[in-house]
């Protein structure tokens, strides 16, 4: 998701994206459900999961709160 036309492309259609992608099917769930803690138990690394977060609007304090017990959803 390092350039725009491929943020792009997963915004209009994540399943489509990502079935092009060699993932697994937990990985592919994870990334589906932004499931960021999954994410990390399944090898993420922190920058790839801001390449994730980054396109939907979120912001790092909004990717770092789950990973702490606290609700991502109670930040902006």
């Amino acid at each position: 998701l390092m350039k725009d036309s491929n943020r792009k492309a997963f915004l209009a259609d994540e399943r489509a994206y990502l079935a092009g992608l060699k993932l697994t099917d937990a990985q592919r769930q994870a990334v589906l459900e932004r499931n960021w803690n999954r994410l990390l138990e399944l090898g993420g690394v922190v920058y790839a999961l801001a390449k994730l977060a980054f396109p939907d609007g979120k912001s790092s304090p909004y990717l770092a709160a789950p990973m702490t017990g606290m609700p991502g959803s109670a930040l902006p």
